[in-house]
């Protein structure tokens, strides 16, 4: 295995590491990975953030955004007050799950969504 090889490979077992830790955010595990990549030599510093101007990538920030607008806001405390608790019934899961999953990208939305009445 040659140097690049190695280096690549030390770059992603590194990120995965810090992706499932959860000890840091994923957003700055992701950019130091794209950092290190650029250090290593395997990225051109002028295509490193090329890809945050692209439609998907600004959509994905913006739903993140709403979703903790909403969050912080209350707005999700009041629209949940009657939901049932996480866990308490596997087919309320699936029934959610399987109405957002009509829209696009619906189970991201429906997953990152923090539908749980708190106690």
């Amino acid at each position: 295995m040659n140097m690049e090889a190695f280096a690549l490979l030390f770059i992603l077992v590194s990120s995965v590491i810090l992706f499932v830790g959860g000890r840091w955010r994923h957003d700055v595990g992701a950019v130091g990975a794209l950092l290190a990549c650029v250090l290593a030599g395997r990225v051109p510093p002028r295509e490193a953030f090329a890809g945050f101007g692209h439609p998907a990538v600004v959509t994905v920030a913006c739903v993140l955004v709403l979703n903790r607008a909403l969050q912080n806001s209350g707005a999700v405390d009041v629209l949940t007050a009657g939901a049932p608790a996480r866990g308490s019934s596997p087919a309320v899961t699936l029934a959610v799950l399987r109405s957002a999953a009509t829209a696009t990208g619906g189970p991201v939305r429906a997953a990152r969504c923090p539908a749980t009445p708190r106690p």
